[in-house]
């Protein structure tokens, strides 16, 4: 493995902010460790899920909506303020932004 993968990898791992890579249909296939202590659930449970079933149920939608368009190349990327649900229940807000690598 060359250096810079390496050191990329070190980063996405450790990096302060919660960073997820994500399928074409909302799988979660790579979070880091800051994404696993927001939400508080282990690494089998979240590796096993799509991000919206994490966003709260009333923020769900505007979230899945930009999604879609992002999927269906409509937009390259968007950005919102959106609720989210730990593993105890407890409501906290995400500054989201989403890219797409597939444009």
């Amino acid at each position: 493995m060359s250096n810079s993968i390496v050191l990329f990898k070190e980063l996405f791992e450790n990096f302060i902010i919660g960073l997820v890579v994500l399928s074409k249909d909302n799988k979660i296939i790579h979070f880091n460790n800051s994404f696993q202590k927001m939400i508080k659930y282990n690494k089998t449970d979240i590796l096993k899920s799509k991000l919206s079933n994490y966003i709260y149920l009333k923020d769900q939608k505007e979230y899945l909506d930009n999604f879609k368009k992002l999927t269906l190349n409509k937009i390259n990327s968007f950005k919102i303020n959106i609720r989210y649900l730990t593993k105890e229940s407890k409501i906290r807000w995400w500054n989201i932004k989403v890219n797409s690598t597939y444009n």
